[in-house]
């Protein structure tokens, strides 16, 4: 019907005068937004770290303490997959975990399982170093003769 009216043309039909459609146009472009930085639950996001400059962004936790076959993780290198899904995935990642805790055992080391393991230890040894010297101490006190020592220990 629009081709027997002079001068109209459907709207459907692409004019010459528009532009073509370019791919890289359609492309969402991703940027860093600051409110990555805190976690759904509350929790900062410290250890990310954007760089403007290279426009990527990184973890400073993994790229501190991190073992020599984890250096090609996408988050030590600097990623720049810019999206929010990223950083969840990167945050419960194995690696990031045992970084996060090697890097909080070595700012308060006696937090950690192997300090509370090596306390109990230390104290166990003291106990029977105190009950050891006690039973020296009345032997010697008593005058007795240091075989006694050996059957009271």
């Amino acid at each position: 019907m629009w081709r027997y009216i002079a001068g109209v043309k459907r709207s459907a039909e692409k004019t010459s005068q528009e532009e073509p459609v370019d791919k890289e146009a359609k492309v969402k472009k991703h940027f860093f937004k600051e409110r990555w930085r805190k976690a759904d639950n509350g929790e900062s996001r410290d250890w990310l770290v954007y760089d403007e400059t290279s426009l990527t962004m990184f973890c400073s936790v993994c790229r501190q303490h991190a073992s020599e076959n984890a250096k090609t993780n996408s988050f030590i290198v600097g990623t720049k997959n810019l999206k929010l899904e990223a950083i969840k995935d990167h945050e419960s990642s194995k690696c990031h975990i045992q970084v996060k805790k090697r890097a909080q055992g070595k700012a308060a080391p006696e937090n950690t399982a192997a300090m509370k393991a090596l306390t109990s230890l230390k104290t166990a040894q003291l106990d029977k170093m105190i009950i050891l010297f006690r039973n020296a101490h009345a032997i010697a006190k008593k005058g007795r003769p240091f075989q006694d020592y050996e059957w009271q220990c």
